[in-house]
């Protein structure tokens, strides 16, 4: 009775599990559905977006053109035009002529410029327009830029540009006010003209957008296109000069072909493998359940691994037949590998200790980049090029950790690369001073000690003066109770607080959770470390200002017993 009821246990639970892997292939063709549209849908909108940022670009220079020639005529007129400031009829009118004449040219040269106008309150008007528009529309922008012209004018930025509605068609204002002469100066752009690849491109894709001013008002294209939500993207917003923002959205019927299609072979998969699967039901229960019951009756009366048991090998598929075998394998060789799994661990944190050692400040080197990128906008070549050669010097001596202790020379010499770099970073902001004698060049320090302290300084010492300065000072102490060299890094910056002090000069090498300056707790503990003492490593507070961290490190010469406790010699 017991076995049968176990078979029939593992029958359900094989059912269950059939239920759940139908289910998660179902879900799997879904996931794979989504994707696969999500991918088009992705290509779709960076394609789009790619195209819509160059007709952006391209408005984008037609407005920063008719800008500079609104500049240019405003400055030609304070300069050259002196004589609509005069009484003198006479001069008033020959300026005016050549202020036209002016006016007509910029129209007739600049492509996309519309009309063009010059009013002083009270007194003229000089509006040029295009060739191509009828009398109407031009006398009817004329009033309205003459009773409006301070509207028109900005009260946020010089270079915004106003959308308003003239008898029912849309145009850009874009005016200077010269106080001094009450003077405006301005043009006017149908936005089919200003927004001409736009448009191309909303009738090419059939899509739609909307232009925003800084002050909400608005120009929209195919506002109303029907757009369906699986055939359409919409686009991010893209800035344009004149405090303008252009909004965006493309049908893409491909898409919702695409998800259909997607759907329908999502529906036939999954028909497809419940009917594999109710077949694989069948011929599993057969060919395996049955074997696999018998296996487990007597897997389950195995105790103790460490003895040497065996189950029956009674299996006749061949397949079964090899677990069989190798479960008594597994079961005597089990206590061996417990114990190379041991060694193994052991092996790891080993490696995992050997790799904190030599590991490679990720922070620098994305900072790094961020440097490089930045100097790639600026057109900085050869600042570049010398850049990288410094990151190359400052990588190899990061790499190349194969000895624990250099030469302080080579720790001077990598921190002077390390400051240089820190330059195209921080220009006139850090300066890094070094002084040591010639007799401590050749000791031997721990690689990256002194690096850490100064990167330490760029951390917490820069920005707090104009200027931050780090001094690092070199030289042999003789002292009753010490004999070797004496290393003092100083900064500038906010210093340590009491707490601090207290904490770092404490002789146990205990670190706390919660401590910031990881950096001097890790050169405290490998100074320790390395070189059996402690006190190596002394914090303080320079005067007037800033940190003081002092480093000592010991002869290594050996001395008879007897002269161990004399002072060291000059």
């Amino acid at each position: 009775m017991r076995k049968k009821r176990r078979k029939d246990s593992i029958s359900f639970l094989f059912a269950k599990y059939q239920t759940v892997m139908f289910v998660i292939l179902l879900l799997l063709f879904l996931a794979n559905s989504i994707s696969l549209y999500l991918t088009e849908r992705k290509n779709m909108v960076a394609e789009r977006s790619y195209q819509l940022k160059a007709a952006a670009e391209k408005v984008n220079t037609r407005i920063e053109g008719l800008e500079v020639s609104m500049m240019e005529t405003l400055t030609a007129i304070r300069n050259d035009y002196k004589g609509l400031w005069l009484e003198s009829e006479v001069e008033q009118y020959f300026d005016k002529q050549k202020l036209n004449q002016l006016i007509r040219n910029k129209q007739m040269l600049i492509e996309g410029l519309g009309f063009f106008y010059v009013l002083r309150t009270g007194d003229f008007t000089l509006f040029q327009g295009r060739t191509d528009t009828g009398i109407y529309e031009r006398l009817s922008l004329k009033d309205f830029i003459e009773e409006y012209a301070a509207e028109l004018v900005t009260t946020t930025r010089e270079n915004s540009w106003k959308i308003y509605p003239v008898e029912g068609q849309a145009y850009l204002f874009y005016c200077y006010y010269y106080r001094l002469a009450d003077l405006y100066v301005g043009v006017a752009v149908r936005p089919e003209t200003m927004f001409e690849e736009l448009i191309l491109l909303s009738e090419a894709y059939e899509g739609s957008f909307e232009v925003v001013t800084e002050e909400a008002e608005r120009y929209s294209y195919q506002e109303n296109r029907e757009m369906t939500w699986l055939g359409s993207v919409k686009l991010e917003e893209i800035p344009l000069k004149g405090t303008m923002y252009l909004y965006s959205c493309f049908s893409v019927g491909i898409l919702e072909v695409l998800w259909n299609n997607l759907i329908l072979s999502m529906l036939i998969g999954s028909l497809l493998c419940l009917l594999g699967m109710a077949y694989m039901n069948e011929l599993l229960k057969k060919m395996l359940i049955r074997p696999i019951q018998e296996m487990a009756i007597s897997v389950e009366h195995i105790k103790d691994i460490t003895e040497k048991t065996r189950i029956l090998e009674q299996a006749e598929i061949y397949e079964l037949h090899e677990l069989e075998q190798t479960i008594n394998t597994l079961l005597q060789e089990v206590v061996y590998n417990r114990v190379n799994i041991y060694q193994k661990e052991l092996q790891e944190k080993k490696q995992e200790l050997a790799l904190l050692h030599a590991q490679i400040r990720p922070h620098f080197f994305l900072n790094a980049i961020t440097t490089v990128s930045v100097m790639t906008y600026q057109d900085r070549n050869d600042d570049i090029r010398r850049y990288l050669m410094k990151l190359s010097d400052f990588l190899r001596y990061t790499i190349n950790s194969s000895e624990k202790l250099v030469a302080l020379r080579v720790e001077l010499e990598n921190i002077k690369n390390y400051a240089e770099m820190q330059e195209y970073r921080f220009p006139g902001k850090a300066m890094v001073f070094e002084e040591h004698t010639p007799e401590v060049e050749e000791v031997k320090v721990p690689r990256f000690l002194l690096l850490t302290i100064v990167e330490n300084s760029y951390k917490y010492a820069l920005g707090s003066n104009e200027v931050m300065q780090v001094l690092i000072e070199c030289g042999r102490l003789y002292e009753a109770d010490f004999c070797g060299t004496q290393i003092v890094i100083e900064d500038n910056g906010p210093g340590f607080t009491e707490e601090q002090l207290v904490y770092y000069n404490r002789p146990d090498r205990i670190q706390r959770p919660e401590e910031q300056h990881i950096g001097l707790l890790n050169i405290k503990q490998t100074m320790a470390l390395q070189f059996g003492q402690d006190g190596l490593l002394q914090v303080a507070n320079a005067i007037p200002n800033g940190a003081r961290i002092e480093i000592r490190i010991p002869d290594k010469a050996d001395r008879d017993e007897k002269n161990e406790d004399s002072d060291c010699r000059r």
